[in-house]
């Protein structure tokens, strides 16, 4: 392992709960089926009702904002 190599690995799922916990799911058997006889997640979960969440507003929308910024930064 490198000196900066990070030592987690994060991903990020936006959906519908359905959709979500079946990719979770779908992961889990994937690796299973290399032969991995134990699998061990730790998930992070966050749900809002206040407010609906527009497409492009969500963590795609932000992750566009701070490119944005950063474009403009370097310009």
């Amino acid at each position: 392992m490198s000196d900066n190599a990070p030592l987690d690995l994060y991903a990020v799922a936006e959906g519908k709960w359905s959709a979500v916990s079946q990719a979770i799911h779908d992961c889990h058997a994937a690796v299973h089926a290399k032969g991995a006889p134990r699998i061990a997640t730790d998930i992070r979960i966050g749900t809002r009702i206040d407010r609906e969440i527009a497409d492009g507003t969500g963590n795609e929308g932000k992750v566009k904002r701070v490119e944005d910024i950063l474009a403009k930064a370097t310009a």
